[in-house]
């Protein structure tokens, strides 16, 4: 039996990866001024995990004086970040044939996800997409 390996985000799904950008945006709306900050730090740092971009926003949030003691922040942010984008990537709409796909492959293939999501995130999300059946192994960042 041979092994196939899937990543998550814009290999099954349809632009999550650009929603998820989005999304490092949009916590921190709440902050006047934060928009433009975050946006240009997010361009300037793509692929960086979660924690460090959130952290590096803070962190530049709070070089221009917009909020106090940035690293005391980054979990709540972390977690504010974790529930918007875990609905995010199981409402993503698939790409065309996934669904039909993943069953055929796993009668006949090891089929594994492999993701930058964090391991309980990705888990989560399997399972409310209900496919843990599907995955002989799922793993996380």
């Amino acid at each position: 039996m041979s092994v196939i390996v899937f990543d998550y985000d814009d290999t099954l799904t349809l632009d999550t990866e650009g929603k998820k950008k989005s999304l490092f945006v949009e916590i921190f709306q709440h902050i006047p001024r934060a928009e433009v900050i975050a946006r240009t730090f997010v361009q300037s740092h793509p692929g960086t995990p979660r924690r460090e971009m959130i952290g590096g926003i803070l962190q530049a949030l709070e070089q221009q004086g917009l909020v106090v003691d940035a690293m005391s922040q980054v979990e709540e942010y972390l977690e504010r970040f974790g529930r918007v984008v875990e609905d995010m990537a199981v409402l993503s709409p698939l790409r065309a044939g996934v669904e039909e796909m993943l069953p055929l492959l796993a009668a006949k293939h090891s089929l594994y996800l492999n993701s930058n999501y964090p391991q309980e995130a990705l888990s989560a999300i399997v399972r409310r997409r209900k496919w843990v059946h599907l995955f002989k192994g799922i793993y996380g960042s």
